[in-house]
């Protein structure tokens, strides 16, 4: 069976039998439809389907009359327009210009050439969305309202040996702009996968554009073991911290309490952890 190079890729197709012959008929719902092809099943000679460039496998009559009615049904009808928004709507969700709900946790929003990006981490679903899984998603906006997915601007690495290997954490992005470069600079916080909260580290990406790639270019750890000068003492003291596991903070994180990483107001008296 022969089948035209003016079917894309992604075309689907339902085999069907009729008199002993097989035949081609599109998968409606779903299916990428060949423009030339689609033509020609809705012209008013319909029998010149069977006729586009013989490329295709012949179609009976009734099978092409039911496509049509079929498509005029459920392919036909034009994509509803997004929905727009010129109010912020708290506590309900926030949908893009595709309908998806912004996915950019802990974001940033940089103001560049009369644009707004919004980048943050983008999330998935389970306990295994607390770790990068994807990276930094960036949107653009003109007035804070209405949102474009740019798509990630920073993708986490597949290679296990990186720094920012899938499954590490990158937390917090934010994005500025270097006139001297001319360069888009990401800074976010990264934690070296299965190390908890051990590593601290601030890390940083460049792109020549806003929307990304971003290039990895390192991570450091500043100030290690400076305390901020407006430090108490009883702030650097580890056993000021309570001798247990706040409520709501993960048990793995326990090290960090005992390795003095979090300092005594770190834990208010109703033991909610502020980092």
């Amino acid at each position: 069976m022969e089948v035209g190079a003016d079917v894309g890729e992604r075309d689907t197709f339902l085999p069907t039998t009729q008199s002993g012959s097989l035949f081609l008929v599109p998968a409606v719902v779903g299916s990428k439809t060949s423009p030339k092809w689609l033509a020609a099943f809705c012209a008013s000679d319909i029998k010149s389907a069977a006729d586009v460039g013989r490329k295709f496998h012949p179609m009976p009559i009734p099978t092409r009359l039911l496509f049509i009615a079929l498509f005029s049904a459920l392919g036909a009808a034009p994509l509803a327009a997004a929905e727009t928004f010129d109010a912020f709507k708290p506590g309900e969700l926030w949908p893009d210009d595709k309908g998806v709900h912004i996915n950019a946790h802990g974001g940033g929003i940089l103001l560049h050439d009369s644009v707004y990006y919004w980048y943050g981490e983008h999330k998935i679903g389970g306990e295994i969305g607390n770790t990068a899984q994807v990276g930094v998603h960036v949107y653009s906006s003109t007035d804070l309202y209405n949102w474009k997915d740019r798509g990630i601007a920073f993708r986490v690495s597949d290679d296990p040996a990186s720094e920012y290997t899938k499954g590490c954490g990158l937390e917090r992005p934010k994005v500025i702009y270097n006139e001297k470069t001319r360069k888009f600079v990401m800074w976010f916080h990264l934690e070296f996968k299965t190390q908890d909260y051990k590593q601290a580290r601030a890390a940083l990406a460049v792109s020549d554009t806003p929307e990304g790639p971003f290039a990895y270019v390192g991570s450091y750890r500043p100030n290690k073991g400076v305390w901020p000068v407006n430090a108490k003492e009883t702030d650097k003291t580890p056993q000021q911290i309570p001798n247990r596991t706040p409520a709501g903070w993960p048990t793995p994180s326990r090290p960090v309490f005992e390795a003095g990483l979090l300092a005594g107001s770190d834990v208010p008296r109703h033991d909610a952890v502020c980092r």
